[in-house]
């Protein structure tokens, strides 16, 4: 039988696990709650409550969770990338590390002390996730070209753009995707 899944991570903000909540009595009421959860972005937003812990969105621990998927004996992995290959992630300035320690030093210091670590772990993260997709571990459909937007970008144009590059760079991976399904 063949397991299927997507991954919505969430962050602990006291533990720093990443943790893909599963079950609940209510599936309603917990798909809103990891949806909530799932978008608290650091910087802005707050952590929110989840079953008596708090939590941020999953990439503070992880960025792409296929380590977790491997792990869960998952065979067939297919990461949707938001960042082109080439992409990394710029060290972070003294200013952003005192931001960091003031917001959530005093009571998420294990928190504050990954988000510090983000740029390395997420370069290493993408380089795993490329070695990985050159043997044929994982399948990867990223943007072909470097992204020029924000996390909250308003102009619509911009996005408009950038959705109809992700479908041609889909459309273009397709066949090598049904391949690796096949496979």
């Amino acid at each position: 039988m063949t397991k299927q899944f997507s991954a919505l991570p969430v962050s602990n903000a006291s533990t720093t696990n990443a943790s893909i909540p599963t079950h609940s009595p209510n599936a309603l009421m917990m798909f809103h709650a990891k949806m909530t959860t799932s978008a608290s972005m650091p910087y802005v937003s707050a952590p929110v409550e989840l079953d008596g812990n708090f939590y941020l969105d999953g990439g503070c621990s992880t960025n792409i969770p296929y380590q977790w998927a491997i792990e869960q004996g998952y065979n067939k992995i297919i990461v949707v990338k938001t960042r082109d290959a080439h992409y990394q992630e710029p060290v972070m300035n003294d200013a952003q590390l005192l931001m960091i320690d003031k917001l959530y030093g005093e009571n998420y210091p294990n928190f504050a002390n990954l988000l510090k670590r983000n740029t390395t772990r997420y370069n290493d993260e993408m380089y795993n996730l490329r070695q990985l997709a050159d043997i044929g571990r994982v399948f990867v459909i990223e943007p072909s070209d470097e992204i020029k937007i924000g996390r909250l970008e308003p102009d619509m144009e911009k996005l408009g753009d950038l959705y109809y590059m992700g479908r041609a760079d889909a459309a273009m991976r397709l066949p090598a995707l049904k391949e690796y399904l096949s496979m």
